[in-house]
């Protein structure tokens, strides 16, 4: 008969009590694994703004004489404004701000312009800025980087000055001036909007639309600028050479126009 010495027995039982612990534990954390929940990860989309240039509710470039709604005749050489802010409103209530693009620069030789990834789900409107922000509005172009749409720009989209700071909005073309909208299309006029007071809150209209998820999604709007220029009296245009609007030189006219931003976008 083989006898164990208290020092082995004692081994033997610690050894065992070991085993026993690390049995138990494997199981505690197979249980857990087990019990824990499988988290689907949220599917996203690539969101895109598509803004199409119009007069009147019509397309136009800068080769189209466009009607506005009281058949005034005008065209666009240069129409470029800045958004920023934007904001996704869900079906459910929720809202998801665009992160991606801080800021960007709309011209006419671009319609399509990419926001961000966006988590894919029904929702009900959009709400974005015509304007930069006030702080961002007093600093020097030439501090942001080149591939920013802050940066300085051809044409200019600064008064020249941290203190007055960006053009919100620069639109320049030709527009006929005679009262009875028969003359000729080749009046000059320059609409140049900044400083705080004329940015402007655009709240699109509730139109559904839907982000599927790992494809590109477009959410289509107009800028109409026949919208833009509404109360505005192109025959008075006549009293001023080359006829200039700006927060500077024709502040009641300027916040006049800015006040028509809201009205000039609309879903397609």
């Amino acid at each position: 008969m083989k006898y164990f010495n208290n020092k082995s027995m004692k081994t033997s039982i610690k050894n065992m009590a070991m085993i026993i612990m690390l049995s138990f534990a494997i199981i505690s954390n197979e249980s857990c694994k087990k019990s824990e929940p499988n988290i689907t990860p949220t599917p996203y989309g690539s969101f895109y703004f598509h803004i199409h240039t119009g007069i009147g509710g019509a397309e136009v470039d800068t080769s189209t004489i466009g009607y506005d709604s009281l058949g005034r005749r005008f065209k666009l050489s240069l129409g470029q404004f800045y958004i920023n802010n934007i904001i996704l409103k869900k079906a459910d209530g929720t809202t998801f701000p665009i992160k991606n693009t801080v800021y960007l620069l709309k011209k006419m030789s671009n319609e399509t312009y990419y926001l961000d990834s966006v988590p894919a789900g029904n929702y009900s409107s959009i709400t974005f800025d015509v304007g930069v922000d006030d702080v961002s509005n007093h600093v020097n172009p030439a501090n942001f980087a080149s591939s920013s749409p802050l940066y300085i720009q051809n044409p200019s989209m600064w008064f020249g000055s941290t203190s007055s700071g960006y053009m919100f909005m620069n639109v320049q073309g030709m527009a006929d001036t005679s009262a009875n909208n028969n003359g000729t299309v080749n009046y000059p006029f320059t609409l140049q909007l900044g400083t705080s007071s004329d940015l402007r809150t655009v709240n699109m209209p509730s139109t559904p639309f839907t982000i599927t998820a790992k494809i590109d999604n477009y959410y289509h709007m107009m800028a109409d600028y026949g919208k833009l220029f509404q109360g505005v009296s192109f025959v008075a245009f006549n009293a001023n050479n080359n006829y200039t609007v700006s927060p500077f030189t024709s502040p009641s006219a300027a916040t006049q126009i800015a006040d028509n931003i809201a009205n000039m976008f609309k879903p397609l």
